[in-house]
C-alpha cells in the first residue's frame, strides 16, 4: 500500500509540475504579446491602377488578415481578386457542431465546405468584392503541407481524410476534378498570376503556425520564383501564432494589432494599415458572417477587430559566395539566412537542443556549400535529428532535397517520394555544442543531379523519433 501511495503522490506531483509549467508558459506568452511596444510604419492601401491578389488558405483568413485592405483598395479604384486555397472542409469541430452529429459522412464534409464558400462570398461582398473575383481552388483542408512535400507529383496524390477525395469534389473549383498534388497547385497559381498580373500579392506569413498557412506561403513564393514574377509589393498577414492576438482589457478596438513578441527579431519588417471606427465596425460585421466559425472561434476572431491591420515584409536573402576558405567559415551575422524564435513550442522548454535559433549558409572559395543550424543548447546526437529542406530552382526546372543529420551521418532524401535516395559520400557533418555544420562538396551537386541554380528555397527542422520538435520559416535565397 505504501508503494502504491508513493507512486500516486509522485504521479500527482509530476502532473502538477507539468500543468504549472504549461500555465506559466501560456501566461508568459500572453503578457509578452500584450506588452509589445513597437511602432510599425503606417501604410496606405493600394490605389487606382493597382491589382491586388489576396491568397488565403481557408474561408475567413482573407477577412481576418486583410478585410479592410481589400475594402480600401476597391474604394481607391484598385482591383482585387481573392484566391481560396481550400474550402475549410476539414475543420472537424465546427463541422460536427454545424450538423450537431458525432459522425459525419464524406458528403457532409463536402457540404460543409460549400457552406464555408458561401460565408466568404457574403463577407467579401460586404467589402465590395464580386463573386466573379473570388477563386476557389478546392484543395484539401489540412493537406497543403503534404502537397508541398510528400504529395508533390501526380503519381502520388493526396486523399482527404474528411471528404475521402483525392481531387476537388466541388463544382465551383477553378479546375474541376483537380487532382490533389503540389504540381497542380503551382500550375493553378501560375495561371492566375499570369492572367491577373498583380501589382500586390497578399499571402500568409511563413512563420504562421498552421501548416496550411505556411504551406500557402511556400507555394506562392515558389510559384513567383519559377515564373520570375516580381510584384511591386509582397504583403504578409498573420493569423495563427500561439496565444496571439492577445485579448485586451476593455475595448480592444482602441489598440493597434501589434506583432507577436517572439517574431520581433526574426527578419520581418512590420507595417500597419490604420482603420477608422467605422471601418472597424464594418470588419466586425464581416467577421460575424462566418457563422460556422463563430461557434468555436468567435472570441479569437474578434481579437482581429483592432484599429489597424498588420502586414509584414520578409525579403529574400542573399547567399554569400567566395569570401572565405572552408576552414574559416563559422556562423556570423553576415551569413545568417533564417532567424527562429527561442522556445516557440512548449516541448522546447525541455529539449533545448532541438530549439533552432538560426540557419546560416555560405559558399567557400573552394566552391563548397556550408549549411549550419544553431540551437539553444548542446545537441544530443543520440536523440535528435536535424533536417535541411532544400528546393533548388533555375529557369529550366526545380529539384527537391532533404538532408537528414543523425549523429555524424548524413542521408539524402527526395521528399516528393519520401524515400531515402542514398547515403551521401560528399557531405561532411560536424556536430559541436549547439551547432550542426554541413559541408557539401561541389561534386555532390553533380551526383545529386543539381546543376546550376539561381535560387534555393529552404527551411530547417529538428525531430525526435520522427516527431517534429521545431521548424523554421521557409526563406527564398538568391544564389546569383
Amino acid at each position: 500500500m505504501k508503494k502504491i501511495l508513493k507512486r500516486r503522490i509522485f504521479l500527482a506531483a509530476s502532473t502538477l509540475i507539468i500543468v504549472l509549467a504549461f500555465v506559466f508558459t501560456i501566461s508568459d506568452q500572453m503578457v509578452a504579446n500584450y506588452m509589445v511596444d513597437t511602432t510599425p510604419e503606417h501604410i496606405d492601401a493600394p490605389g487606382a491602377g493597382s491589382r491586388v491578389l489576396i491568397i488565403a488558405p481557408h474561408p475567413d483568413d482573407e477577412t481576418l488578415g486583410a478585410g479592410m485592405l481589400i475594402k480600401k483598395t476597391l474604394a481607391n479604384g484598385g482591383k482585387v481578386k481573392v484566391v481560396l486555397m481550400t474550402n475549410g472542409d476539414g475543420y472537424r469541430v465546427a463541422a460536427h457542431l454545424d450538423y450537431t452529429k458525432i459522425t459525419l459522412t464524406p458528403k457532409e464534409y463536402i457540404n460543409f465546405g460549400y457552406t464555408r464558400q458561401q460565408e466568404s462570398v457574403k463577407a467579401l461582398a460586404s467589402s465590395g468584392v464580386s463573386e466573379s473575383d473570388i477563386i476557389f481552388l478546392g484543395y484539401p483542408d489540412g493537406g497543403l503541407a503534404s502537397l508541398w512535400s510528400s504529395n508533390w507529383n501526380s503519381t502520388n496524390p493526396y486523399t482527404s481524410p474528411y471528404t475521402q477525395a483525392d481531387r476537388s469534389p466541388y463544382t465551383e473549383s477553378f479546375k474541376k476534378n483537380r487532382l490533389y498534388c503540389g504540381q497542380n497547385v503551382v500550375a493553378d497559381l501560375s495561371q492566375i498570376i499570369h492572367d491577373f498580373q498583380p501589382t500586390d500579392i497578399v499571402m500568409p506569413h511563413p512563420n504562421d503556425k498552421h501548416p496550411d498557412h505556411w504551406a500557402t506561403n511556400a507555394f506562392t513564393k515558389y510559384t513567383l520564383t519559377v515564373l520570375n514574377y516580381s510584384p511591386q509589393k509582397e504583403w504578409l498577414y498573420l493569423i495563427h501564432r500561439g496565444l496571439w492576438p492577445s485579448p485586451e482589457a476593455g475595448s480592444q478596438h482602441k489598440k493597434d494589432l501589434a506583432p507577436p513578441a517572439k517574431l520581433l527579431k526574426t527578419g520581418t519588417k512590420w507595417y500597419t494599415l490604420d482603420l477608422t471606427d467605422q471601418e472597424i465596425r464594418l470588419k466586425t460585421e464581416a467577421i460575424k458572417l462566418y457563422h460556422s466559425q463563430q461557434k468555436t472561434l468567435g472570441f479569437q476572431m474578434s481579437c482581429f477587430e483592432k484599429q489597424s491591420e498588420l502586414f509584414g515584409q520578409y525579403t529574400d536573402a542573399k547567399l554569400i559566395s567566395g569570401m572565405r576558405m572552408d576552414s574559416d567559415i563559422t556562423p556570423n551575422a553576415g551569413n545568417i539566412l533564417i532567424q527562429d524564435p527561442v522556445q516557440d513550442k512548449l516541448l522546447l522548454d525541455v529539449d533545448k537542443g532541438g530549439d533552432i535559433l538560426a540557419v546560416h549558409a555560405e559558399i567557400s572559395k573552394e566552391g563548397n556549400l556550408h549549411l549550419i543550424i544553431q540551437t539553444d543548447q548542446k545537441m544530443i546526437k543520440e536523440l535528435n535529428e536535424y533536417r535541411y529542406n532544400l528546393v533548388f530552382i533555375n529557369k529550366e526546372k526545380s529539384s527537391h532535397l532533404t538532408l537528414i543529420v543523425k549523429g555524424n551521418e548524413v542521408y539524402a532524401q527526395d521528399p516528393t517520394t519520401n524515400t531515402i535516395t542514398r547515403e551521401t559520400v560528399n557531405i561532411c557533418v560536424s556536430n559541436q555544442g549547439g551547432m550542426s555544420h554541413l559541408i557539401i562538396n561541389q561534386s555532390a551537386f553533380q551526383q545529386l543531379e543539381f546543376g546550376h541554380y539561381d535560387h534555393v528555397f529552404m527551411d530547417a527542422e529538428s525531430a525526435f523519433n520522427n516527431h517534429l520538435i521545431d521548424k523554421t520559416a521557409w526563406r527564398m535565397i538568391d544564389t546569383r
